[in-house]
């Protein structure tokens, strides 16, 4: 399958640069008989584009921007024969190395309905402006629209967004909003913490 640079680029604007989720360091290809899916997330934010060129058979990989060479021609990404899957621009073709971790499944993550009711939320307008960047190099609207739902629209029928609004926190008694936090659909379990004896505290005798 084909993939342009400018893809390649908006979808990077979403991967994080460092993450203790390995799996999120990299570009998702969803291949279909009839389209390919391409997914990128942060943890906070999620873009994902819809190419809509069959394929011959279904498959799942995951590839980091870093394997995409800066380019002004399409990317050729094809798992071979051997099973490995491989980047071609030009003449350069390289290996992509495929680790046990498996992508998070972004269609659960993706409203499939409007919202039920219209509610105040608060958005980290840093991630929104990825999403401009994002519209400009796919051809996009310039402004992006966030729905009630949390589907950010760039007015391109091939690309969903998704922005996961800011949560609220308590910092010494005032409720402030904050992103420091893993969002709720991507949150990696926790373990359970050792129970803990309270502290009983004995009155001298008078």
């Amino acid at each position: 399958m084909r993939v342009s640079p400018k893809t390649i680029q908006a979808l990077t604007l979403f991967v994080p640069k460092k993450d203790v989720r390995p799996y999120l360091l990299n570009i998702n290809f969803e291949l279909q008989l009839e389209r390919t899916i391409l997914t990128a997330t942060n943890g906070h934010v999620l873009l994902s584009i819809c190419i809509d060129e069959p394929n011959e058979k279904e498959d799942t990989f995951k590839i980091p921007p870093g394997s995409f060479p800066k380019s002004e021609i399409d990317y050729e990404v094809t798992r071979g024969e051997d099973g490995k899957v491989y980047v071609t621009n030009g003449l350069m073709k390289a290996e992509v190395p495929q680790d046990e971790y498996r992508y998070p499944d972004f269609r659960r993550v993706i409203p499939s309905k409007p919202a039920d009711e219209i509610k105040h939320k608060s958005y980290d307008p840093e991630y929104l402006m990825l999403f401009k960047k994002a519209s400009k190099l796919l051809g996009g609207s310039q402004y992006p629209v966030i729905h009630p739902n949390d589907i950010v629209d760039i007015g391109l029928a091939i690309v969903v967004g998704v922005q996961m609004p800011l949560r609220m926190t308590n910092d010494k008694g005032v409720n402030v909003y904050t992103n420091n936090v893993s969002p709720a659909w991507l949150e990696v379990p926790q373990k359970q913490p050792a129970k803990v004896v309270e502290n009983v505290e004995h009155k001298e005798a008078a």
